[in-house]
């Protein structure tokens, strides 16, 4: 794996392990994972560290881990989100 992907799974430790690089695009890089909380494969999409620097943290509202719009279910074949990836 390249160094940026040495990060990743240091700063992921404890709730993924990065199996392999899945696709690159011109933003983000999407790898497959294993969610070790439920212990099942998921893709995790990473931003561009030039991206992400220029886009600055953005703020979580209250209670929006709790509940996501894509988890209702009126949308049972919408992707779940189950982690917003804030790693810091």
């Amino acid at each position: 794996m390249s160094e940026l992907s040495d990060r990743l799974s240091a700063a992921l430790t404890g709730r993924y392990t990065l199996e392999r690089e899945l696709g690159r695009g011109g933003t983000a890089t999407v790898y497959l994972a294993r969610g070790l909380k439920h212990d099942r494969p998921v893709a995790l999409k990473v931003l561009k560290p030039d991206l992400a620097a220029a886009l600055g943290p953005r703020p979580v509202p209250p209670g929006s881990q709790d509940h996501c719009p894509a988890e209702s279910p009126a949308r049972p074949a919408a992707a779940r989100p189950r982690d917003d990836g804030r790693t810091g």
